[in-house]
């Protein structure tokens, strides 16, 4: 008879473990899922003040939200671009004018939380002209959280 009780306190303890540990395992998900929601609203708000900044014929603007660093790639039809500067350089020679710059709209499809300090980002653009025909295609984004605050370090656009 003793030996039925003391399993039965032992499964008494064992279930305010299960339990506790549930409740723990809980409240991470739910951090994790509210920390998913603030890098996805990071990642958004920082897309549309590039966006808002393109628009205004701001490339400095635009280009804020790059890392600023030579280990930025850049992938595009006319290859790999390595760092800041090429990248730039590149924006600031296709479009030396807000005119040739058009109207920026980026259409987020899906902005993934890898880590807490990365995110993916998959979406489109389409730049908008009045004299000549619109032009877009996609872009798929990897972001990671700087000091300086949420940057690009890969961007690949087609």
């Amino acid at each position: 008879m003793n030996s039925t009780i003391s399993v039965f306190k032992i499964s008494k303890y064992i279930q305010l473990f299960l339990i506790v540990v549930s409740i723990v395992a809980l409240g991470a998900c739910k951090q994790d899922s509210n920390t998913s929601k603030e890098i996805e609203q990071s990642v958004k708000i920082a897309m549309q003040e590039q966006q808002q900044n393109w628009n205004s014929g701001n490339i400095d603007g635009f280009m804020k939200w790059y890392w600023k660093s030579d280990s930025l790639k850049f992938v595009s039809k006319k290859g790999v671009s390595y760092g800041w500067e090429k990248v730039m350089n590149n924006y600031k020679d296709s479009y030396p004018t807000k005119e040739k710059m058009g109207q920026l709209q980026f259409e987020i499809t899906k902005v993934e939380s890898i880590s807490t300090t990365h995110a993916f980002v998959i979406g489109s653009w389409n730049l908008s002209y009045t004299e000549q025909p619109d032009v877009g295609g996609y872009f798929t984004l990897l972001w990671n959280l700087k000091p300086e605050g949420w940057r690009i370090v890969v961007d690949h656009t087609s």
